[in-house]
């Protein structure tokens, strides 16, 4: 059990350093679970306000 806390947490802080590095590059970061991607609506929805707000 304590192998499977130690890799969540590890993968939790490595994709917070790459989200920090790719805005302080200004990039423009959306996030999807995998499971977003089973509703097509909801999905199509946040992809349509996310492209509306990149410059």
């Amino acid at each position: 059990m304590e192998f499977w806390a130690d890799k969540r947490r590890r993968t939790v802080e490595r994709d917070a350093r790459q989200l920090e590095t790719l805005r302080a590059t200004h990039w423009q970061v959306l996030v999807l679970w995998e499971c977003e991607l089973k509703d097509a609506s909801g999905l199509e929805s946040r992809l349509i306000a996310f492209l509306e707000t990149a410059p």
